[in-house]
């Protein structure tokens, strides 16, 4: 979603006449973002329009075959309980930021809503934070128009009152544990105002079973693209004739045309979009060069190839470009253990280059690669999306931990059960398989989810039965034996 903070009102409060009391003329908040709102529909409905954007249905937790169309979910969230909290959960890539601007746009004329993206616009605030100007306070009031030397908490209460609003935050998962702590602590400082805010909380599945306080009102799942949708994509990325059967043949090849067991079509390797686009991108690559891409590939393989692709256009050898990547994220591990993904120039020229050399040319070189984007602060980039930065961070965990109960406990600390899936699909954290199911079955994570975690993490030609029996016989619950059930090979 585009940031609009720049489409703010002009005038939203007004400085007192002579002799008038200093306190500022607080707008409600529906005048306060009727500009913004209207900036958003107009958006909304030309990408409606032009096909760029595809609504979306979601589904309810618990019951399967109850979907809500994104125009339903939309009428929901403004009749929700207010002081209330909605929970929609997606992987990464498949369009939970797009769907927070979407749902942004179908209610905000309805009642006052504030979108906020909280690694790219929250997280910076974090280092300034006070225990009177928390970090959602100051974004919250500057969403409203308030000048700096406002106090969030009353800017708040004049602005909402007791009316209901809604707060639609994306992207917590791409925060580091300690900013969720402290996105956690904001958000009770919110609920101890007394406005009327219901919350709409956009992210991947974690372990939402057991640790979420408060207990969400309701949790809805993007559910993953059928083989119909990623057939689609695919298709419209390999026209006709020589090229999308070649195509095809190297997904065969691959074992990507892997398909989930059940009634229901679902690829094993292609769930969101930008799995499919990843795939893509990797048939072409070896239809024009060498074919790097393991036969039985993993999750992590795959991506991995992605990003080795990309950085060898300029000029990192194959197996040079992850280790490079890993020096550069150990630069950033603080004592607490809790890694730092913001990428500088200075940052890249102090770990070791691809071949141990490094220059101000090959960091530039990085940094304007596809594997990064710009962060507001000049000069800072991030890992393009959450599926690299859970690769990297799955290198970096097995690197530092060879205990198995330590690195399953480490993983979990990242409260990400995508995170989990790509420790388990490196070579090192498939050792730990075991460990890392128990992990996941414990935190409440619904059986389901962490059998198609196993299965994407575990190569086909891995699978040994002698194996797979002990671990189940080892195994201390019932979700982590029917996981290792369904892991065995199918005729």
């Amino acid at each position: 979603m585009r940031n609009l903070s720049f489409l703010l009102p002009s005038v939203l409060f007004f400085g007192a006449a002579c002799g008038a009391p200093s306190a500022p003329l607080v707008l409600p908040a529906a005048d306060a973002l009727a500009g913004q709102c209207q900036v958003v529909v107009r958006e909304f409905s030309k990408a409606s329009e032009e096909g760029r954007h595809l609504p979306v249905a979601v589904r309810v937790r618990g019951e399967a075959a109850k979907l809500l169309s994104e125009t339903e979910l939309a009428t929901h969230l403004t009749q929700a309980r207010p002081g209330g909290e909605t929970l929609v959960l997606a992987r990464a890539g498949s369009g939970k930021s797009h769907l927070s601007w979407a749902l942004l746009a179908r209610t905000c004329e309805k009642i006052p809503a504030i979108h906020v993206a909280v690694a790219k616009e929250l997280a910076p605030l974090y280092l300034t934070e006070t225990a009177k100007t928390p970090a959602l306070g100051r974004f919250l009031a500057h969403q409203l128009g308030a000048p700096l030397t406002a106090e969030p908490s009353a800017v708040l209460q004049r602005a909402f009152g007791q009316a209901p609003w809604l707060l639609i935050i994306d992207g917590a998962d791409e925060l580091t544990s300690s900013e969720r702590k402290k996105l956690e602590a904001n958000l009770a400082w919110l609920r101890g105002l007394g406005t009327q805010q219901h919350i709409v909380r956009l992210e991947r599945p974690g372990y939402e079973g057991l640790k979420r306080q408060p207990t969400p009102d309701q949790v809805l799942e993007l559910p993953e693209l059928t083989c119909a949708e990623v057939d689609a994509v695919l298709h419209s990325r390999w026209p006709e004739g020589k090229e999308r059967s070649d195509s095809t043949a190297w997904l065969v090849r691959h074992h990507l045309d892997r398909k989930k067991p059940g009634d229901a079509c679902y690829y094993v390797h292609i769930s969101t979009w930008r799995d499919a686009e990843v795939v893509a991108e990797l048939a072409q690559a070896a239809a024009s060069g060498p074919d790097d891409l393991t036969e039985d590939p993993t999750r992590a393989d795959v991506h991995g190839q992605w990003i080795i692709n990309k950085l060898k256009a300029f000029g990192v050898g194959t197996t040079l470009a992850l280790p490079w990547l890993d020096r550069i994220v150990a630069m950033g591990v603080s004592k607490a253990t809790e890694p730092d993904l913001v990428l500088t120039e200075d940052r890249c020229l102090g770990a070791a280059g691809p071949d141990g050399n490094v220059s101000a040319e090959m960091c530039k070189g990085l940094l304007r690669s596809s594997v990064l984007k710009a962060m507001p602060a000049p000069g800072s980039f991030m890992f393009k999306n959450k599926t690299i930065a859970d690769l990297l961070m799955a290198r970096w965990l097995t690197e530092r931990y060879a205990d198995c109960g330590t690195l399953a406990g480490a993983t979990a600390a990242m409260g990400s059960i995508e995170t989990t899936s790509m420790v388990a699909s490196t070579q090192a954290g498939r050792l730990c398989l075991a460990q890392l199911l128990a992990s996941e079955c414990s935190q409440g994570v619904p059986t389901e989810q962490v059998a198609a975690m196993a299965d994407e993490a575990l190569p086909l030609g891995s699978r040994d039965p002698v194996v797979l029996d002990r671990i189940k016989a080892q195994a201390s619950s019932a979700c982590e034996r029917t996981v290792i059930g369904a892991l065995y090979p199918r005729p």
